[in-house]
């Protein structure tokens, strides 16, 4: 399970309770010709502005996007590629040395989650999984190796900007929905 989306929301919450907190000790500070009573009035009013102020930074917060998940043989290759169904593929092949790689690897992870479902992501790593880099014949880093019914539609080799690989997915993701169509009883097994 990854615990990096609770983290997040601990850390805004709690940063939003230090804002309220400071927000009452000025309050109070400021109201101290006042009564007590107005003065709890004031802290609990401090403590509304932090709880505020923690659920704004958390739905203004970008979303957390999860790591790829990562195919090492090549029958978690297969696997993948097989039980996607009609689902489009897109399996990145990278090296942790790679300046470039590391440059696309927050922009798929902001991709798989805009596409949410309706596009698999995986990455491979060359220097780990040797023989799917000679399988696709991969030659250069990053590669982007686009799947369609498990069969390679495309790919795009260096880095390439968002709209390029969108343009690809859409492209994928059309032809899904059209092969769909076309035979109902694939629609209802992938549902």
């Amino acid at each position: 399970m990854d615990i990096m989306p609770v983290i997040l929301v601990v850390g805004y919450v709690l940063a939003g309770v230090g804002a309220g907190y400071l927000a009452s000790v000025l309050i109070c500070r400021l109201a101290t010709t006042r009564t007590a009573r107005s003065g709890s009035r004031m802290a609990l009013l401090g403590g509304l502005v932090g709880v505020c102020v923690a659920a704004g930074v958390a739905l203004a917060a970008p979303k957390y996007a999860p790591p790829l998940e990562q195919l090492a043989t090549v029958a978690q290759f297969d696997s993948a590629l097989t039980q996607s169904g009609g689902t489009p593929v897109v399996v990145a092949f990278y090296a942790d040395w790679c300046a470039p790689c590391r440059a696309l690897a927050p922009q798929l992870r902001q991709l798989q989650l805009k596409w949410g479902g309706r596009v698999l992501f995986y990455k491979v790593n060359i220097d780990e999984s040797p023989e799917l880099k000679d399988r696709l014949a991969i030659r250069s880093i990053p590669t982007l190796v686009y799947f369609q019914s498990a069969q390679e539609a495309d790919r795009t080799i260096g880095m390439v900007g968002d709209d390029q690989i969108e343009s690809r997915l859409v492209s994928l993701v059309q032809a899904a929905d059209a092969v769909g169509r076309a035979d109902p009883a694939s629609a209802r097994q992938a549902k």
